[in-house]
């Protein structure tokens, strides 16, 4: 009985020794769903209305008002991602 004992209070021991670094990887982890192809979600919502699909390909419209809204860095990104998608 007490073989017993001691190997349940061994395994709840390790048991709370594992699950910190459990929790720890999944807020890793969903902390990079919050980028998918390297843009963050607020990039992606704020040019979705800007991206319009042409046939089997996507490509940006209203250039003018979409260049105040994000940065030339980003649209570089944007344009190079949507030119890899043809």
């Amino acid at each position: 009985m007490k073989k017993v004992l001691v190997n349940s209070i061994m395994v709840a021991m390790v048991f709370l020794m594992i699950a910190p670094s459990v929790s720890a990887q999944s807020n890793s982890v969903s902390k990079d769903n919050s980028f998918k192809n390297g843009f963050s979600e607020k990039l992606i919502k704020e040019v979705d209305e800007y991206v319009k699909v042409a046939g089997n390909s996507y490509e940006l419209s209203n250039l003018a008002e979409l260049k105040t809204k994000i940065s030339k860095n980003e649209l570089d990104k944007m344009r190079k991602q949507i030119a890899e998608t043809k």
